[in-house]
């Protein structure tokens, strides 16, 4: 997955074939198409974390994707480890109202990430 709601271009061409067979629209036996270029893969990527990908028998890490490629310019690079994507998330919600972080939602996940600190 590129993120919680971005899979890879090949699961979805998997999904897409599983859909296809079922409702009997390509043989059984068809392969699944190969596409070698994936759109998602030039916006954010958040990574497998290793406690979980432990659980599926991969490796995992906590090495972030910006959205786009790297700024050499700018000395930015598109790979950004734990630390630095949780300072630039701080200072991300700095720029937010207050009230931003007062509704249902918000306040249930940050009362749930408050009982464990």
């Amino acid at each position: 997955m590129h993120t919680i709601n971005h899979p890879k271009i090949n699961v979805l061409a998997s999904i897409g074939k599983l859909i296809a067979i079922k409702s009997g629209w390509i043989a059984q036996g068809t392969a699944t198409p190969n596409l070698d270029y994936d759109m998602l893969e030039n916006n954010t990527i958040w990574p497998t974390y290793p406690e979980l990908a432990r659980a599926v028998g991969i490796t995992g890490s906590y090495v972030f994707k910006r959205a786009g490629g790297p700024r050499i310019l700018e000395g930015r690079s598109a790979l950004v480890r734990l630390p630095e994507f949780i300072a630039e998330s701080y200072a991300l919600y700095a720029g937010y109202p207050r009230e931003a972080f007062d509704i249902p939602a918000v306040a249930r996940v940050r009362d749930i990430i408050a009982a464990y600190a």
